[in-house]
């Protein structure tokens, strides 16, 4: 966003083709929404799949903070999702829709992040998934996401307190 337009271009030649499409599709988003801010890069397999396949997925993209799995319905559509340790106590072969959890909402690619914030979702995880308009799935935020977004958005004002003993006698001095 804040890079000239022929650096950008230049950095853009250089990356995967679906990279590309997803910081396009990033930056077609205000910095004050959800969509700006997603993580593409989510572990997702269709509803009906095994609980054997979502460990093996897991596994294969070895990532420590992959705490749960986004089920899809047909069309790409967020069908709820499967926390990791859930999937380490039933049978390999249970479908993964049989454990899924349906209460976990996903966020608007348009909501702000200000409201996505408020959330009570984000009290129990750490990764919300979030949804274009048609309910496919794009990606997820997580809370780390949210907030350097909010961070982003809302600048928090510089501390005025001095944080040294001498800087508090110096500003005691100065005020009499």
């Amino acid at each position: 966003r804040v890079c000239p337009p022929e650096t950008r271009r230049a950095v853009m030649s250089s990356l995967p083709a679906r990279l590309v499409q997803h910081v396009r599709r990033s930056m077609s988003y205000t910095p004050d929404t959800v969509g700006a801010w997603i993580d593409y890069d989510v572990p997702t397999l269709a509803a009906h799949r095994s609980v054997g396949e979502a460990l093996q997925l897991l596994r294969q993209r070895n990532r420590p903070d992959d705490a749960q799995v986004f089920l899809l319905r047909a069309g790409h559509q967020y069908a709820g999702a499967v926390a990791t340790p859930a999937l380490l106590h039933v049978p390999a072969d249970t479908p993964l829709s049989r454990i899924a959890d349906r209460h976990l909402r996903a966020l608007s690619d348009a909501l702000d992040v200000d409201e996505a914030e408020q959330l009570p979702d984000w009290d129990d995880h750490a990764l919300l998934p979030v949804t274009a308009p048609d309910g496919a799935l794009l990606g997820g935020l997580s809370r780390a996401g949210l907030r350097r977004a909010v961070h982003s958005v809302f600048p928090q004002p510089a501390a005025t307190q001095p944080d040294s003993l001498l800087a508090h006698l110096l500003t005691a001095y100065l005020q009499t």
